[in-house]
């Protein structure tokens, strides 16, 4: 069991640090900025002497691993997959929107869909975003991917 986390973390941060690490730019509203373009980015707890978002990566990053937990029902069943996580960082900084889009050719498992929203729920409230002088709210993608190691499987 301690294998599987240990892997599951691993993967977890090997994709989390990976581009697929990305921010929702198409489906913003008219008071939301993209991430990329915004005057100054939200700033995690503890971060607010990095500039680059670094650390806001790398912290949303070990939160995410500090917290998960492998659902065992997916364990004992085999199941595994990514998970695409919408969510706004509010104009408060808080953390709401948070959902998976689903479509015909993606329908996440509901064991691990509900997981990985868990986790996106439970991140701390941060400092906004500012662009133009005014905090605004920022819509973000983060993929989590939930895989057993060969020898962690069953069956």
């Amino acid at each position: 069991m301690k294998v599987i986390k240990q892997f599951s973390k691993l993967a977890l941060l090997a994709l989390f640090l990976s581009p697929a690490y990305s921010y929702a730019q198409s489906n913003t509203t008219e008071d939301e900025v993209n991430f990329s373009t915004v005057d100054i980015k939200p700033i995690y707890p503890g971060c607010a002497d990095d500039a680059s978002g670094k650390c806001f990566m790398e912290s949303i990053s070990k939160h995410i691993q500090g917290n998960f937990k492998y659902p065992e029902e997916a364990k004992k069943n085999n199941i595994e997959g990514k998970i695409f996580v919408h969510f706004r960082i509010a104009k408060d900084g808080s953390i709401d929107n948070v959902h998976v889009k689903e479509t015909e050719g993606n329908q996440p498992n509901p064991l691990l869909k509900a997981e990985a929203m868990r986790l996106i729920k439970s991140l701390p409230k941060m400092t906004a975003a500012v662009n133009g002088g005014k905090q605004v709210p920022i819509e973000m993608v983060i993929p989590i991917s939930f895989k057993l190691p060969a020898e962690g499987k069953k069956g």
